[in-house]
């Protein structure tokens, strides 16, 4: 199951989706089987609209994934909101 997706696409036409999984989630052919309450998970779709892989994050409780962003090497990392306080 997928709550609130986040897009971004890139020059070469590949779009980064950013989700919230539970449970079994699947994209395609690939599988993400949460670990547990709702996990990030970070998937990278060609041009063509086929997954490419799929990653996750998260623990027993909610893990959310807030945006996707650009990183060094053009990879692209799920956004977390930053920790207040």
């Amino acid at each position: 199951m997928l709550h609130a997706p986040l897009l971004k696409s890139t020059e070469a036409g590949h779009v980064w989706l950013a989700a919230e999984c539970v449970g079994d989630a699947r994209f395609g052919h690939l599988r993400r089987t949460s670990a547990g309450g709702m996990d990030m998970c970070l998937v990278n779709i060609d041009a063509a609209g086929k997954p490419l892989w799929v990653s996750g994050l998260g623990g027993s409780k909610t893990d959310r994934a807030y945006g996707v962003v650009a990183a060094a090497g053009g990879r692209h990392r799920a956004r977390r909101p930053r920790a207040r306080g």
